[in-house]
């Protein structure tokens, strides 16, 4: 048995193929790893700074790849709302230790740049998921749909007549076979009474 064929109509199942949609999410993922590269090449920048921003690279990474794009991008604002507010604490906890001249001014410019990329990256991620849910409840489909739903079919409609009718009808009529007598069946017998109908001679 073959598994039931994918939605296609809904574009939540579907690479995004719009321009614009898959030139953001590639341009925020280059954007994110070249800047978080340069910023770690500083001396006061913590090693929590690539961690966290690793995890927001990679959501970036998925997004251009996944199918089901509209969860992996809500996940990547909420990545992107923390990492924002994590940068203002390095900011404060270690540039100002830091000589704030030469390499470590360069890395701090690219540090802010970088902090003003995640807001522009948060509001073009609203945009595309909008986007994809009115393309959602206007392309095919009437009414509000929920688009985490609309990828799965009736598994029954792709079974063939047979499979469909196999295993117990609950709409027919049932049966009941009459309960064997027990008490008669355990109880004690006469053995005089066995001899009367065992033996032809006795009168």
């Amino acid at each position: 048995m073959q598994p039931p064929a994918p939605n296609t109509a809904n574009p939540f199942n579907q690479l995004p193929k719009t321009l614009d949609h898959a030139t953001v999410l590639l341009a925020a993922f280059f954007t994110h790893f070249v800047f978080t590269s340069l910023v770690y090449l500083s001396e006061w920048t913590p090693n929590v700074y690539a961690f966290y921003n690793g995890f927001v690279i990679a959501g970036f990474w998925v997004a251009c790849t996944t199918t089901h794009i509209d969860l992996t991008l809500l996940k990547l604002m909420a990545m992107e709302g923390a990492a924002a507010v994590l940068d203002i604490f390095i900011i404060a906890l270690y540039y100002n230790k830091s000589s704030k001249e030469g390499r470590d001014f360069y890395c701090f410019l690219a540090f802010l740049v970088q902090l003003l990329a995640r807001f522009g990256a948060m509001l073009a991620i609203h945009k595309i998921r909008k986007e994809r849910k009115a393309g959602v409840t206007g392309g095919g489909l009437t009414g509000p749909v929920d688009p985490m739903r609309a990828d799965y079919q009736p598994v029954q409609s792709s079974l063939p007549p047979m499979a469909q009718h196999v295993g117990y009808d609950y709409g027919q009529p049932t049966k009941m076979e009459p309960m064997p007598d027990l008490a008669s069946r355990f109880a004690p017998s006469n053995p005089y009474q066995q001899t009367q109908q065992t033996n032809p001679y006795h009168q």
